[in-house]
């Protein structure tokens, strides 16, 4: 498998794994079992840590921190992001928006599509911080053109709707959900993340 290939299977495992289909990502992460990419590497390492399987994902957390100690991508962007996933599955949330930090000077940059910013709403979210996530995730939707048509831009536009309600905001709350549910109107129904935003916008009706 070339290098190009590779890329476009990580990329694919760790929306697969942010979608909520772990045990597909998990899946194309083993088909990769034998790549010493970097970007593989880190790839996987974002989907084992997402879903659960933390010491896989320090196993390749090591292998980088061994093969590129001196890269400044590696060490405050990659590195941080697979800390922050491994963080929010032990619901350590406060930890997880630590571990972004180093990550915000890449965040909109190529290659990182705004996912840092992504990321560190998602860990607002999970500890309590309402309108502190609806700004990350406003970072996101403001960045489109550095971000484009990527997954998280949706994901964004739910991650809104669900701090905006967070924070009691009902009436913003309420189009932001009609937003990412008219985006995936056509996506397939049994996607986790969808059937969750659908059961959550019919509480707030």
């Amino acid at each position: 498998m070339n290098q190009t290939a590779e890329g476009y299977l990580g990329n694919l495992a760790v929306v697969q794994a942010d979608f909520g289909f772990c045990d597909r990502a998990l899946q194309t992460a083993a088909a990769l079992a034998a790549s010493t990419n970097r970007d593989t590497v880190t790839a996987t390492a974002m989907v084992f840590a997402t879903c659960g399987q933390a010491q896989k994902a320090q196993a390749n957390v090591a292998k980088l921190n061994h093969d590129y100690p001196l890269n400044s991508f590696t060490q405050k962007s990659e590195i941080p992001q697979i800390q922050a996933r491994a963080d929010l599955q032990r619901a350590n949330d406060a930890k997880a928006i630590e571990d972004l930090h180093p990550a915000e000077a890449y965040q909109f940059g190529y290659a990182e599509w705004g996912i840092p910013a992504y990321l560190r709403g998602v860990a607002y979210l999970e500890n309590k911080q309402g309108a502190e996530a609806a700004a990350e995730f406003q970072k996101v939707l403001d960045h489109r053109g550095a971000t484009g048509a990527m997954p998280h831009q949706a994901l964004s536009k739910l991650g809104l709707a669900r701090a905006l309600a967070m924070t009691g905001d009902a009436a913003k709350s309420r189009p932001a959900y009609q937003d990412f549910l008219n985006l995936w109107k056509d996506a397939d129904p049994d996607i986790p993340i969808l059937k969750q935003a659908k059961a959550e916008y019919a509480k707030l009706q």
